[in-house]
């Protein structure tokens, strides 16, 4: 069947015009030259592609908002973003000269230009000389997330990763006494470092360690260039807190004494009498009203009173043991005598400075001695 020449033209164009339109629809190929990495440390971004043909215009859209403009063409277009921290899409839509619209893929990337924050609790502060501390690193990074913590202190720097935990323990030095700076810097996976971190941290020795003041020890004070808690002397009259004894007789009282510190101490007994005439008849020996007497750590003694049964009556003989190391460490005990008539002599009480007693002070010696004996 034959055409008219007028139709068969205008079936030819028709023809042709639906196979230009088949041929574009797709639209342009678009090639994204920028951004192509997936991890930026900048906010300035430039968006940049190139088309296969002429573009009568490119758009882009980032995080799926409204189209904005990309400059130049007709092949390469771009503009100059600037966008925040934080994961983001884009994508472009570009147009070629037929109307025919084509969109690329969408480019995922990370931007993170923020150093973490962090912080460090250190338990306890201040601590023992040669005791473990517990350094709790609080570390924040909203975008890529916290990678390592650098921790400087003098006697233990250390490197720690984020994944393997947020505590770390060390070791304070042996017997120092001293405030430390310490400084920490933190880094996230993009690669951001902070600001140093500065604290101190306070060691002060231990029990036993050498020193100078109190200010160095942490639990106890300075006694006698030592770290050590001072006690009071540990005093009393053996047998019993009273005694009774006839007039015109010599009686021997016996005291115990001991150092309750770690360390050599020399302590001062003083007698005294209630009524005071009490005290003109007793002394310690070599008829002294004071004595020093030198004691090494935990060690104890015995010294004895001598004292003379000059008149009926009830008396009181009142010793105080005092530290000369740590003077305001003291103690005190009291003894009772009773004063009463004579009666029947007896064998010792007649000796003078000497009695049963005197005797029994050599034995409870010897007992001390062997008992340090075994210890050792």
């Amino acid at each position: 069947m034959q055409h008219p020449p007028y139709l068969t033209a205008l079936i030819f164009l028709t023809i042709t015009a639906t196979l230009i339109h088949t041929v574009h629809a797709a639209g342009p190929a678009i090639t994204i030259i920028s951004p192509k990495t997936a991890r930026c440390k900048t906010n300035t971004i430039w968006a940049n592609v190139t088309l296969d043909t002429d573009g009568s215009w490119c758009k882009y859209s980032l995080d799926d908002k409204p189209n904005l403009s990309l400059d130049s063409g007709p092949v390469n277009w771009s503009a100059l973003l600037n966008i925040e921290d934080g994961v983001h899409n884009i994508t472009y839509f570009c147009s070629d000269l037929d109307a025919n619209i084509n969109q690329s893929r969408y480019h995922y990337m990370m931007i993170d230009t923020t150093p973490p924050q962090v912080s460090i609790e250190i338990t306890p502060n201040p601590v023992e000389s040669f005791k473990n501390i517990r350094l709790q690193i609080n570390c924040s990074d909203e975008v890529s997330g916290c990678d390592t913590v650098n921790i400087k202190i003098p006697f233990a720097d250390c490197l720690t990763k984020m994944s393997e935990g947020t505590l770390y323990e060390v070791t304070t030095p042996y017997c120092t006494a001293q405030t430390y700076e310490y400084h920490i810097h933190a880094t996230d996976h993009m690669g951001n470092t902070n600001s140093s971190v500065e604290g101190t941290l306070t060691v002060k020795k231990a029990d036993g360690c050498d020193c100078v003041s109190n200010t160095e020890c942490m639990n106890t004070p300075c006694v006698l260039g030592k770290c050590m808690k001072a006690k009071d002397p540990s005093l009393k009259f053996y047998f019993s807190n009273s005694e009774t004894i006839e007039t015109g007789n010599h009686w021997t009282l016996i005291l115990w004494l001991k150092n309750n510190m770690d360390t050599d101490d020399t302590i001062k007994l003083e007698l005294t009498g209630i009524p005071e005439k009490i005290e003109y008849w007793s002394s310690f020996e070599n008829n002294k009203k004071s004595i020093d007497i030198r004691l090494g750590p935990q060690e104890e003694k015995f010294t004895i009173i001598k004292t003379f049964a000059g008149k009926v009556g009830t008396y009181r003989l009142h010793v105080v043991a005092k530290s000369l190391s740590v003077p305001t460490y003291s103690n005190h005990t009291t003894k009772q005598v009773n004063i009463v008539e004579k009666k029947d002599p007896e064998p010792f009480s007649r000796t003078p400075g000497l009695n049963a007693i005197s005797y029994i002070i050599a034995i409870l010696t010897g007992i001390l001695v062997m008992q340090k004996r075994k210890s050792i």
